[in-house]
């Protein structure tokens, strides 16, 4: 999807190891936009890529913390892939950086407590 839409700006929200990142990352090295900016945010930090000038990884828990990091940012966003459960406020501050062409991508994220964790 990344090299057929060819976003400038990507949003992951939800990172785990990073396979997706990678492949995020791929397609934006492909595409050969060097302005694009994959930025990823994430609770844990074992993303399995560390190209700095490809990628902001951001480590947190996307509910508590991303809608503060969201009102800092000054892009606009193409492409949101969402593997990670967001409350409303991330959600409204994630929104004014879009636009009615941004792609939104889901994945099976489940919450931990539906795993069995707590």
């Amino acid at each position: 999807m990344v090299r057929k839409f060819k976003p400038k700006n990507i949003i992951e929200i939800g990172t785990w190891i990073g396979s997706t990142t990678y492949f995020l990352a791929r397609g934006l090295f492909d595409n050969d936009n060097k302005d694009s900016k994959l930025y990823t945010y994430d609770l844990n930090n074992k993303c399995l890529i560390n190209d700095e000038s490809l990628l902001n990884y951001i480590v947190l828990n996307s509910n508590n913390y991303a809608h503060n990091l969201m009102k800092n940012l000054n892009v606009h966003i193409d492409m949101v892939f969402l593997d990670a459960n967001l409350d409303k406020i991330t959600c409204l501050e994630l929104l004014k950086h879009c636009n009615k062409d941004t792609i939104f991508i889901t994945h099976d994220f489940v919450p931990f407590v539906d795993k069995g964790c707590t």
